[in-house]
């Protein structure tokens, strides 16, 4: 390949990224915007807030869908707001709470309501958004959002590496959750407190020392000394699963390992059992069929 053949490649693919990441903004503030007239409150997490705001140039981290936090009681608000404005709905997770508003041309905006998997926190969807601070920044979305808390916005990465069992995408994990933790996460201490109220002490644990370990990081690494000693069922689980997340990260005992991080027993069985009848509706809802047939804009990237 000649260099002005290298170069024009380069800058088809620049403006193919470009295209994807203003498409997706514009479905998150069309879904926002829909959502705050019946009264919603939904905050934008992940890829599109981050994106712009830990990076100096959004294109720097591609993101392939939105993803936005509802409260429970909402999720069937956001289902007949879809519907009165004839999104696709798609259920594609084994995880209850959870659906895609897909917005023409097929752009998927990810809505859940619980912060991890059903059961296995105290700190509710309701909770964050309710300390959520309503902003308008361009870099996110045209239209005026909930933006979550530092700490809970950290959070919400950190149960979400996990959930990945830290295998997804982990070099673009690792280099994002460094930035997340010097810009939201402030004094270690102040940090580990904030997680153990919302029962997310074990689950931090385990990404963070898996951030330290794997990428050196130490800021992770003081924050996770400030989150010990852990409460009883990570404290007998955490390092376990830190190893079968390394060793099969897609299989039965690393699924298992998600749910037993729980800061409490209780709340470690009720995300199994809340797991289990995900997955059985998931199976019963599609059997086998793709969820994600024909809904998807092609000119995007993929999920």
């Amino acid at each position: 390949m000649t260099a002005a053949a290298t170069k024009a490649a380069a800058a088809a693919a620049v403006g193919a990224r470009l295209l994807v990441d203003t498409r997706l903004r514009e479905a998150a503030g069309e879904v926002l915007g829909a959502l705050a007239e019946r009264g919603i409150a939904a905050a934008p997490i992940k890829g599109v807030v981050t994106s712009a705001l830990l990076y100096e140039e959004p294109l720097e981290r591609p993101f392939g869908d939105v993803d936005v936090l509802v409260g429970r009681r909402d999720l069937a608000g956001v289902e007949a707001m879809a519907r009165e404005r004839g999104y696709r709905l798609v259920h594609d997770s084994r995880q209850l709470f959870t659906v895609n508003v897909v917005v023409p041309p097929g752009l998927p905006v990810d809505v859940r309501a619980s912060v991890g998997p059903p059961g296995l926190c105290r700190v509710s969807a309701e909770a964050m958004l309710a300390r959520a601070e309503v902003v308008q920044d361009g870099r996110v979305t045209a239209a005026p959002f909930r933006m979550l808390g530092g700490r809970d916005h950290l959070l919400v990465l950190l149960v979400d590496a996990v959930l990945d069992k830290l295998a997804l995408r982990a070099a673009l994990r690792q280099r994002e959750l460094g930035r997340a933790i010097r810009r939201w996460a402030g004094s270690p201490e102040g940090f580990a407190e904030h997680a153990r109220a919302a029962g997310l002490a074990g689950v931090s644990w385990v990404a963070l020392s898996w951030l330290a370990q794997e990428a050196g990081d130490e800021v992770a690494a003081a924050m996770c000394t400030a989150l010990e000693p852990l409460p009883a069922l990570p404290r007998w689980t955490g390092s376990p699963a830190l190893a079968v997340f390394r060793r099969d990260p897609h299989g039965p005992l690393a699924r298992l390992g998600v749910r037993m991080l729980a800061d409490a027993p209780g709340r470690g069985v009720a995300a199994l059992a809340l797991g289990a009848v995900g997955t059985a509706q998931y199976h019963l809802r599609h059997r086998g069929k793709d969820p994600w047939a024909g809904a998807l804009w092609q000119g995007g990237a993929e999920r």
